[in-house]
């Protein structure tokens, strides 16, 4: 309950990343009323935990929420190149201290699959 207007309140603690975010996520689960995360979250977060059947990464591009200006793929592409999105990670959040990142080979390799004319450098 919010003590200073009486309103009966509830909080959400949404993890993709569970213990690995450290203080961050101990901190937080305490107060949570429940706990969710996608049923490919490999951890267990005791009784309030509740799973949905989705990754968070698919809701920024989708359909429902994004609509895209074709004018911009006209811009960069003909009407018969596939267009391939790919998010690369800095790492440097503060849940990723535990983390390794890919090499800048792997990227480069995982770059010229999707689209074989470019590669993170161009």
């Amino acid at each position: 309950m919010l003590a200073a207007v009486g309103t009966p309140a509830r909080s959400i603690f949404d993890t993709d990343d569970g213990r690995s975010v450290g203080a961050h996520y101990w901190l937080a689960r305490p107060f949570a009323d429940v706990i969710t995360s996608s049923v490919h979250d490999p951890e267990q977060h005791g009784r309030r935990h509740r799973r949905y059947r989705a990754l968070k990464a698919q809701m920024f591009l989708h359909p429902d929420r994004f609509t895209p200006d074709p004018e911009i793929r006209r811009r960069y592409l003909d009407d018969t190149e596939r267009l391939t999105v790919v998010r690369f990670s800095a790492h440097d959040a503060s849940h990723d201290r535990r983390i390794q990142g890919s090499t800048l080979r792997r990227v480069e390799t995982a770059s010229s699959i999707v689209s074989p004319r470019s590669g993170p450098s161009s």
